[in-house]
């Protein structure tokens, strides 16, 4: 949208730009390199997905016949080139408890000339690519001088799934028990546990899920409330239809990342950086039900325990984490931060994993503890953890100094995924256990009395 002539003029006071911190057109030209860069690593993401495919499919079927959705979808823009350094990104596939882990590092060099493996799609036209497969049967590779390095799996399900069920209710764990596979060289990469999208919002049609009546009065309200022009709400609009035909479910948060992202890129790269971010950062987080957001801000305060407890004493009894979490954790600070410290945030989401919105959280506590520690108001910390305007200093720079202090102090957190592994088991047994409680209480049966005849003193002699 940004390149449009007049979009700086028309939308510079539209809602979206509330907290921008933009001053000029050029300010916000300025931004767009990080996010070319979320869209690099995404077509990565996806490369890989799409090669271990190609690789289970002539595995499995003798006649590699295989039936590659969506690979319009992946495609590079000119501006991907405006970068000459190489993106380099990596994720971590976890499992259930007692399972294996998959480590896979990805890089990404843009212009490069297409490989043989992906020969005949539109999906990935741009890019060479080198294939290196470990399994106790067979591997292979194939090496062009410009590549990208990439390590996959035999039979490792290309949704990186955790849940052998599917968005579809179909069984979609390819993996053996007997089949353990293992990555070379590898080293410590981020979190990232991808769960199967849960599909409430609209009816399954193959690979893609139907927008209902309902949805598209949501999404135009949404475009009302985030644009000024009717072109960009328009646009707005379709990006909101399309990333939902692919990811199934919708929370609002989530169209405030659309919004964002079309700004900046495409409507076929802002599909492509919400695929991956729905599927390898924020597993069950963009849905009208998030239990997995609800399961992490409980985990969030429970790191929190760990480090002050007195602080967590003090948020524990005046608010529950999901009233305020969802600013950071799927609202992914729009609203809260300037453009520039959300393309920042964004960027150590895709470099560091799903563990940075831990640290991101702990380092929101941090930084105000004395504040809340001095004025136990819920209120007034509910104000302060948004950030409103009416706590927060007016001057810019002062604002500024504040969104950085907050992302440079994650750094400073000391969190790691086996922590956050275990806190979760305790989070979800002690969710099933209020669930199942819940159930209890609506199936017991309840009784109403009816009142008692009044006693008439008349009555007595």
């Amino acid at each position: 949208m940004f390149k449009e002539e007049g979009f700086w003029e028309c939308e510079r006071d539209s809602p979206l730009f509330n907290r921008s911190g933009l001053t000029s057109e050029s300010n916000l030209k300025m931004i767009l390199p990080k996010f070319r860069n979320l869209h690099r690593i995404s077509k990565s993401l996806l490369k890989l997905d799409y090669i271990t495919i190609i690789h289970n499919n002539s595995n499995n079927n003798s006649n590699n016949n295989s039936n590659i959705k969506e690979e319009n979808d992946v495609k590079n823009s000119k501006d991907d080139n405006l970068l000459n350094n190489s993106i380099n990104s990596s994720v971590t596939v976890t499992g259930p408890p007692n399972s294996t882990t998959t480590t896979t590092e990805v890089t990404d060099t843009t212009n490069n000339t297409t490989n043989n493996t992906t020969k005949g799609t539109n999906d990935i036209d741009d890019d060479s690519t080198k294939v290196t497969t470990t399994n106790s049967e067979d591997s292979s590779t194939e090496e062009n001088p410009n590549e990208i390095s990439v390590v996959t799996n035999f039979g490792e399900s290309s949704t990186f799934s955790d849940d052998t069920t599917g968005a579809n209710g179909k069984d979609t764990n390819t993996n053996d028990s007997s089949n353990k596979d293992t990555v070379k060289d590898s080293k410590e990469t981020p979190l990232g546990v991808k769960e199967s999208p849960i599909g409430v919002g609209g009816t399954v049609v193959g690979d893609t899920y139907t927008v209902t009546e309902e949805l598209k009065r949501i999404f135009k309200l949404d475009a009302e409330r985030t644009f000024k022009n009717e072109k960009y709400k328009e646009q707005f609009y379709k990006n909101l239809c399309l990333v939902f035909e692919r990811l199934g479910d919708y929370h609002q948060g989530e169209g405030f990342i659309i919004a964002l992202l079309s700004i900046y890129l495409n409507t076929i790269e802002v599909i492509n950086v919400m695929r991956v971010m729905s599927n390898n950062y924020l597993p069950g987080y963009f849905s009208s039900k998030p239990r997995n957001y609800v399961r992490d801000s409980k985990v969030l305060m429970l790191l929190l325990e760990r480090r002050n407890i007195k602080l967590y004493q003090i948020l524990n009894d005046l608010i529950v984490p999901e009233a305020f979490v969802s600013k950071w954790f799927i609202g992914l600070g729009i609203h809260i931060f300037d453009f520039e410290a959300i393309s920042t945030l964004l960027n150590y989401l895709f470099e560091q994993g799903q563990i940075f919105l831990f640290k991101l959280g702990l380092s929101f506590f941090m930084n105000f503890s004395n504040e809340i520690l001095e004025k136990p108001d819920v209120s007034f910390v509910l104000k302060l953890l948004r950030l409103d305007d009416e706590v927060i200093p007016k001057d810019d720079y002062e604002r500024s100094k504040i969104y950085y202090d907050i992302l440079m102090g994650s750094f400073e957190q000391d969190v790691t995924e086996l922590e956050i592994n275990e806190l979760r088991l305790k989070v979800e047994k002690q969710m099933k256990q209020d669930d199942e409680l819940r159930e209890l209480r609506q199936k017991v049966p309840v009784t109403v009395l009816a009142p008692a005849a009044p006693i008439s003193l008349l009555s007595y002699p």
